[in-house]
């Protein structure tokens, strides 16, 4: 489990959803990388 605050208060909660966005592919990128990696 990954706990980010986005930057700039208010605003940054905000945005916080568009945020998720972004990581849950950047993540499953990775994972499929790492997993390539390890087989």
């Amino acid at each position: 489990r990954v706990v980010y605050r986005l930057p700039l208060g208010g605003l940054g909660r905000a945005l916080g959803p568009l945020g998720v966005v972004g990581f849950e592919p950047m993540f499953r990128y990775r994972h499929r990388q790492t997993k390539k990696l390890l087989e």
